[in-house]
């Protein structure tokens, strides 16, 4: 089935990546301001070098900002190359994972993504939570 999202940019423009991107559908989670805004995303393709997001409808992001792959716990700080709505596209600056001991200055990061995962413990009913244990 064709991806009918975003054109696409590398037949449209020629394509400029040194790296191939491998194309996925995962969740993820924008965050900018140092943590004080952040929103869902859904990450349609990704490379060590950048990736594309599909934001949710009528979203709109700065230009710096931090991406985090809510399925293995990687974060990504890059600039916005390029925005047509619903999609961006991204270069990475550099990347780290949160599953770990992180800098004090990333740790809003690592609440971000784990805050997110379902902690499952036996002793807890079904279709419940448990709290998160340190």
């Amino acid at each position: 089935m064709a991806d009918m999202g975003a054109p696409n940019r590398s037949s449209q423009f020629g394509d400029k990546r040194k790296l191939s991107r491998k194309r996925f559908f995962v969740r993820g989670k924008i965050a900018y301001d140092n943590g004080a805004q952040y929103l869902d995303c859904i990450i349609r393709d990704i490379s060590n070098a950048g990736a594309r997001i599909e934001l949710p409808a009528g979203r709109v992001v700065p230009n710096h900002l931090v991406l985090i792959d809510m399925r293995n716990g990687n974060a990504h700080e890059g600039e916005v190359k390029w925005q047509t709505a619903p999609q961006l596209g991204m270069a990475f600056v550099r990347s780290f994972t949160l599953d770990g001991p992180v800098a004090p200055e990333d740790s809003y990061l690592k609440r971000l993504w784990s805050g997110s995962l379902r902690v499952i413990d036996p002793d807890v009913p079904s279709g419940q939570s448990a709290p998160h244990r340190k």
